[in-house]
């Protein structure tokens, strides 16, 4: 869960929580954090916890003002994950690539597909139109294919971007190179797409 809040005009909090299995993200996200923050872990029982067990998760917590309006002005608005957040293609440092692979690492998934034929596949989940239609533009020019145009699903709300076989291990490729600031599970998936497409052409 990402969230910006604007508690007061000199204060707010920006705070990322993810489950335990990828702290590492936390801990180098942590390096490049320009103010103080705050690491925390979390146990605690769910509706999406088996029964007896908890759930664990780490956090990050930013408390500071000029960080926030940072965010704020680079697509990233007050509130939890919100339909209004866009990509800040007016920044001149933005790498488009990196971006692209944050999403991902947070709201995508990367791998082979379990059911039927086994084929790479990498998908992103997004609520938000401006991330959608930025994607949509992004894969048809990677891929050289005319842009597909996939509708928000009835059952969440949400688009559910999909992409297959070349077209995945493109993207894979791009994304998900060497020693790039990512969720180390999330590579490790990307890298197994890599070694089927080599396995594919030997």
């Amino acid at each position: 869960m990402v969230i910006l809040q604007k508690e007061q005009e000199t204060g707010g909090r920006f705070s990322i929580s993810l489950k335990y299995d990828d702290y590492d993200i936390i801990y180098k996200i942590s390096k490049f954090v320009p103010c103080n923050y705050t690491i925390s872990c979390r146990e605690r029982i769910t509706n999406f916890t088996p029964k007896s067990k908890t759930s664990k998760s780490i956090g990050i917590r930013i408390n500071n003002q000029c960080f926030r309006e940072f965010l704020n002005e680079n697509g990233v608005p007050h509130g939890n994950k919100t339909n209004n957040i866009s990509p800040p293609l007016h920044s001149k440092n933005l790498s488009i690539i990196d971006y692209i692979r944050g999403l991902y690492d947070g709201d995508g998934s990367v791998g082979l597909t379990k059911t039927n034929r086994v084929v790479p596949y990498m998908s992103l989940t997004t609520s938000s139109d401006n991330v959608a239609y930025f994607i949509f533009d992004f894969i048809s020019n990677l891929c050289g294919k005319p842009k597909k145009k996939t509708n928000r699903n009835k059952r969440d709300n949400v688009y559910n971007i999909v992409v297959f076989k070349e077209d995945a291990i493109k993207l894979a490729n791009l994304l998900y190179y060497k020693d790039c600031l990512s969720i180390k599970r999330k590579y490790e998936k990307a890298q197994t797409i890599k070694m089927w497409a080599n396995n594919k052409l030997s």
